[in-house]
């Protein structure tokens, strides 16, 4: 049984607090055959050297210093020059379970396939909650982009819950520019139909931080998954995949989830008011899709409403 050589990608910005941290949590696997690849995005603080320290301890590690161009442009970077058969991304707050290359690589010995994915945990100072796990089974073929679409067994998540062989993705390139890229990413992986291997274990530690993306404040990003969403599916339909109802219910979760970060940010009224207006563009659709559950159409109803009264109703319900 041989050991494929596994390049580790890790942009590298404005996380000097946490850089060691992640970066320990890559050399100490108990799989040894990596390629750990930092690429420092033009960070302003000790991360540069940081990196390069690390660089002189561990032979294994490979630094790329460029001029900052954003996490996209940062992993496509170390996409250019990795070797790896198989290839992973870390973001450089995060960490990883010791032991979870060693076990990635054994379900890629026992299943044959190019593409592993894992749980992971949500981290929020001391406090961990699974994110999510999943049953042990394997998707394939026209299934994959369903699911993708539908947002079920996150396959809609993030790039850093999968192992991936080189062959699949090694003209893959992230856009520039702009957040929620990892969907663009996914959308093109998925059209190439790899069996996906799915582990019912977390190895993967996200640290959801204040000025994190996901917590930041009401900008130009904010909306991103808006056009996103759009850029998805203007693409598998150019590539002569045809899914019109999936194509509505994930433009609909696109701006369902846009108007539902302004709402828990407290956002102006009239930003409010012009998102509902957008999510009720796709009401229907999504009301008289028979692949959505009658649960979320209840929800998606009052939402739809009124998404101020939607989130006081379930702010009550979790206090119960």
């Amino acid at each position: 049984m041989n050991d494929p050589l596994i390049s580790v990608i890790v942009p590298v910005y404005k996380v000097e607090k946490y850089l060691d941290e992640c970066v320990e949590s890559i050399v100490n696997q108990t799989y040894r055959n990596l390629e750990i690849i930092l690429v420092d995005d033009g960070s302003p603080d000790n991360c540069p050297q940081m990196c390069d320290d690390w660089a002189k301890r561990d032979a294994r590690i490979r630094v790329i210093h460029k001029e900052n161009g954003g996490l996209s442009s940062a992993r496509n970077a170390g996409l250019d020059v990795c070797t790896g058969e198989y290839i992973s991304f870390i973001d450089s707050d995060d960490w990883l379970e010791l032991n979870a290359y060693e076990e990635l690589i054994q379900e890629v010995h026992r299943t044959n396939c190019p593409v592993v994915m894992f749980g992971s945990l949500d981290c929020r100072g001391t406090k961990q909650v699974i994110s999510y796990v999943f049953a042990h089974e394997i998707f394939e073929g026209n299934d994959l982009l369903e699911l993708y679409l539908y947002h079920r067994h996150h396959m809609c998540g993030s790039t850093c819950d999968k192992m991936y062989r080189r062959e699949f993705i090694q003209d893959i390139r992230y856009p520039l520019c702009i957040q929620s890229e990892d969907y663009v990413f996914l959308a093109e992986l998925y059209f190439r139909k790899p069996r996906i291997a799915v582990l019912n274990k977390y190895f993967y530690h996200y640290r959801i931080r204040e000025n994190s993306i996901c917590t930041a404040p009401i900008n130009a990003h904010t909306f991103d998954s808006i056009t996103v969403a759009d850029m998805v599916c203007e693409l598998l339909q150019k590539k002569g995949y045809d899914n019109m109802s999936g194509f509505r219910y994930f433009k609909m979760q696109a701006r369902h989830d846009v108007l539902y970060s302004l709402v828990i940010r407290n956002a102006p009224s009239d930003l409010i008011r012009k998102y509902t207006h957008e999510l009720r563009k796709y009401y229907w659709s999504t009301i008289r899709d028979k692949n959505v559950s009658a649960g979320f159409k209840c929800k998606l109803t009052l939402f739809c409403i009124s998404p101020r009264i939607y989130e006081k109703v379930k702010q009550t319900i979790r206090k119960r």
